[in-house]
């Protein structure tokens, strides 16, 4: 019976709003962190490390 319910809710004669437009958003390399970061074609070289301690570094 639950299962009824559900799915008359998305039968065609409910639905009276189109889908929204999806904005255009131009593709870049996207990177999080302390502040976020956007590669696109206009970026120069970046160089994305990861934080170590070098002083244990040896001892590993």
């Amino acid at each position: 019976m639950a299962l009824r319910g559900a799915y008359r809710r998305h039968e065609p004669r409910r639905c009276r709003f189109a889908p929204r437009q999806l904005p255009d958003i131009p593709v870049a390399c996207r990177l999080s962190g302390l502040e976020p970061l956007n590669i696109g074609d206009d970026s120069l070289f970046v160089n994305v490390g990861e934080r170590t301690n070098v002083h244990r570094l040896g001892q590993i």
